[in-house]
């Protein structure tokens, strides 16, 4: 279905069924990864200066992930490592792994894995330095046209890269969708602020999951819903959330690390308890650090 123009782009939402005979689960083990990047961040793409402590976080991340039996795994924008495709591959068939994003002919091209397949989804809207003449080569970044709704076993997820959220967004409610992921790098706090308020809206207004993804510097990687406001000081003393965070934001990340939490798609939204019915719906969280994989710095020559 097209949704018209915004801003000169005419964006295209498709939905693409990728369950074929599996049966939709009623929960979901949700994996989030937040890698901030090393190197420049202001220059776009931003320049990873130590390349090998990337693929080191993303392959513990994936680890993790793993021990925590997650079965939607999400990596932030400009995380995706190429050389980690086949172990992607061979470790997630059962899986939907969205793998993060990197440059690809021009386009900012987020790489999507599920059932021994892959398919890709386009960055639509452009950050400031990604538009022409702000680049190295002068062309900007190569704009998507389709916005991809993935139609799973772990319900319908939505994958949209950083700006394409905020445009975007909104849009969705009218497909229903369970999830929606949110691949970002944020080097500002003003954008991280952005993709928050514009969750805290989804979220208020339709029973939806928000997963946020971001490498950046003001990395807010997390989940967003909607939950029993009984349990939101339970999160705060765990240290999941500030206590004057908004009360759709269920836990945020500080830090290299993972977030888990199981999601339950029958039912989005809080319901009064009766016997046998428990009240959360977002249930098990943890929040796990990421070793540190950067290189030490070498050590100067005594004189």
């Amino acid at each position: 279905e097209d949704i018209g123009l915004r801003d000169q782009i005419a964006v295209h939402i498709e939905r693409i069924e990728l369950a074929r005979l599996r049966q939709r689960k009623d929960c979901v083990r949700v994996g989030i990864a937040n890698i901030p990047l090393h190197g420049r961040q202001d220059r776009w793409p931003p320049e990873v200066t130590d390349t090998d402590s990337l693929r080191l976080r993303y392959e513990a991340a994936l680890r993790l992930m793993a021990a925590e039996n997650c079965q939607l795994l999400c990596f932030p924008e400009f995380a995706y490592v190429e050389e980690l495709r086949p172990l992607i591959h061979k470790g997630n068939i059962e899986n939907l792994v969205i793998a993060g994003t990197a440059y690809c002919v021009g386009y900012n091209r987020c790489h999507v894995f599920y059932g021994g397949e892959e398919l890709f989804c386009d960055k639509v809207v452009a950050s400031d330095f990604e538009y022409g003449g702000l680049v190295a080569d002068g062309r900007g970044m190569n704009e998507g046209r389709r916005i991809n709704i993935l139609s799973t076993e772990f319900g319908t997820v939505a994958v949209l890269v950083c700006r394409d959220f905020i445009r975007f967004g909104p849009d969705l409610q009218r497909f229903e969708p369970d999830i929606i992921v949110v691949v970002a790098h944020n080097p500002t706090e003003e954008g991280a602020q952005r993709i928050s308020r514009t969750a805290q809206y989804l979220v208020e207004n339709c029973p939806v999951y928000i997963v946020v993804a971001d490498s950046g510097a003001k990395a807010r990687t997390g989940l967003l819903g909607r939950l029993h406001r009984s349990f939101l000081d339970s999160l705060v003393a765990r240290s999941f959330r500030k206590a004057d965070a908004p009360p759709q934001e269920v836990v945020v990340v500080e830090g290299p690390g993972v977030v888990s939490a199981t999601l339950d798609l029958t039912r989005k939204s809080p319901i009064i308890p009766s016997p046998g019915t428990p009240i959360a719906n977002i249930r098990g969280i943890r929040v796990i650090p990421l070793p540190d994989c950067s290189k030490p710095e070498p050590k100067s020559d005594p004189e």
